[in-house]
């Protein structure tokens, strides 16, 4: 018997993932999907993550929905590819001046 490929579809709510249906996830069949919400934030989101890697260790997970479409060019189903990140939560500069908002020391550059 061959195992199948594993791939978790999060989002923080149900309106995010409403779209990955049963009936459309049925349809992937050397595949097992599961559909699972993190709740909002990212602190819901890391540890989401870590319970679904741990208990369905997937070759792949999908993230879909992020800050409500911060964009409004953007539309349902659009896919969008991360190429940087800032973590806003750090402010490192009143005691290192030479870095900027959300640049963590010994890292080279903040992605924008």
């Amino acid at each position: 018997m061959t195992s199948k490929g594993k791939i978790v579809i999060l989002g923080a709510m149900p309106q995010e993932t409403a779209v990955y249906s049963d009936y459309q996830c049925n349809q992937w069949k050397d595949l097992e999907v599961y559909v699972e919400l993190a709740g909002i934030g990212k602190s819901n989101a890391a540890a989401t993550t870590a319970r679904l890697i741990e208990r369905y260790q997937p070759s792949l997970m999908i993230f879909t929905g992020v800050a409500g479409a911060l964009d409004g060019s953007l539309r349902q189903q659009d896919i969008g590819i991360v190429v940087g990140a800032v973590d806003t939560d750090v402010d490192v500069t009143d005691w290192k001046s030479n870095l900027r908002l959300g640049q963590l020391p010994n890292q080279e550059r903040v992605y924008r």
